[in-house]
């Protein structure tokens, strides 16, 4: 009598677990573009929800996330998107928005004003493949506070603070090198793939 009893309640907590998987991808909302920023909107009778992501999650293109609210966000954008910035909206319907909100992190920034300290330092962080930021209302760059990068602003005795920033794509330095050419695929015509078994 205990085993049935217990099988048909472990089948209907299978179903319910199946029903609540089922609502919960019929409860998605698809995002396949960015419909704009905040500051292009005049969004004041709007509800605004937001999604809070790193600062390296912005470039995902596929992904999904959970607002503040409880609405799940299925991304999927193409390939060619640009990354996603602080005040992104994903979805604008029925007098509500879901946006993006980029989480404040941990940042060495330094102010510089002379040419050379500015090659020297970004040639520094370069070589240390760090990620560069130029945060033009505050006149910093700004890299994720990494230890190796600390060391080597002190060893060039390189004034710098540690703050906590937004790091957005928009604002990312970053240079596509112009001398190479796109790569090609060649297809051989007389490729081939051998399976051998060990002995």
């Amino acid at each position: 009598m205990y085993s049935a009893f217990s099988d048909i309640r472990g089948y209907f907590h299978s179903i319910y677990s199946c029903l609540a998987l089922l609502f919960r991808v019929l409860a998605l909302i698809y995002v396949e573009h960015i419909c704009g920023n905040i500051t292009d909107f005049n969004l004041r009778d709007i509800e605004l929800d937001s999604i809070a992501i790193e600062w390296f999650d912005t470039y995902k293109k596929i992904a999904r996330f959970t607002s503040s609210k409880g609405e799940v966000i299925a991304l999927k954008l193409p390939t060619n998107a640009r990354a996603l910035n602080n005040g992104d909206i994903l979805s604008l319907h029925n007098k509500s928005a879901i946006i993006i909100s980029i989480i404040p992190s941990a940042a060495l920034c330094v102010s510089l004003q002379e040419y050379m300290s500015i090659a020297l330092f970004c040639y520094e962080v370069g070589n240390l493949h760090a990620p560069l930021f130029y945060i033009p209302s505050q006149g910093e760059f700004c890299t994720p506070f990494e230890p190796p990068v600390q060391r080597m602003l002190e060893r060039l005795k390189i004034h710098f603070a540690i703050k906590d920033c937004i790091l957005e794509p928009k604002d990312r330095v970053q240079i596509a090198n112009p001398i190479l050419k796109e790569p090609e695929l060649i297809k051989s015509p007389d490729f081939q793939i051998h399976l051998r078994q060990k002995v």
